[in-house]
């Protein structure tokens, strides 16, 4: 227990960073979706591309901070471990992003558990939690699939999430970039 305490006070400005962005894009992806639902009840002829262009646009945004939020962990990592001889963490970034992801995680389980077990009225509440409140960024995409895949829809996000946390440092630890892995070159850094 102390160990979990003693890594959760040395990152807290990764966990703060993370629940912020999460809380924000969470609020970005309620004020978008909701009148992009509006607008496709409003003009059915659209069918549901405007809910998933929302859906696309809010995750991918809440990606690119998770990722850049890891990336700028894995780079100072990288320094700390190639330059001043420290331990090595290949899932720091994971461990971060479970821990800090864990109240998302107990919600999206028990909506799993509610779904399965057909408690309709408890499922609603879980769902309202996740796609109104702190997992709003992928509404779009909830609204988007049938409800016989919402169950899917929890885990499936969250693993997107974490992976663009653990892909963040993994980049970063390999002294490389994102565009440098898809071959684009870039200025390097001049004063």
């Amino acid at each position: 227990m102390q160990n979990l305490k003693e890594f959760f006070l040395t990152n807290l400005k990764q966990f703060r960073k993370f629940w912020v962005n999460q809380i924000a894009i969470s609020l970005l992806g309620v004020m978008i979706t909701l009148p992009v639902l509006t607008l496709e009840r409003n003009n059915p002829e659209l069918g549901s591309w405007p809910e998933l262009l929302a859906a696309a646009f809010c995750g991918g945004m809440f990606c690119f901070l998770i990722y850049d939020l890891f990336y700028a962990l894995g780079a100072k990592d990288y320094i700390r471990v190639h330059h001043q001889n420290a331990e090595e963490d290949k899932y720091k970034a994971l461990k971060i992003a479970l821990l800090a992801y864990s109240p998302t995680l107990l919600v999206a389980l028990l909506a799993v558990i509610f779904k399965l077990f057909e408690l309709a009225d408890a499922y609603a509440v879980t769902s309202v939690i996740m796609n109104m409140g702190i997992h709003a960024m992928y509404s779009g995409l909830f609204f988007f699939i049938p409800d016989s895949f919402n169950v899917i829809a929890f885990p499936v996000s969250i693993g997107i999430t974490l992976f663009f946390a653990w892909l963040g440092y993994f980049i970063a630890n390999k002294d490389t970039s994102l565009r440098a892995i898809f071959g684009i070159k870039t200025k390097p850094y001049r004063e």
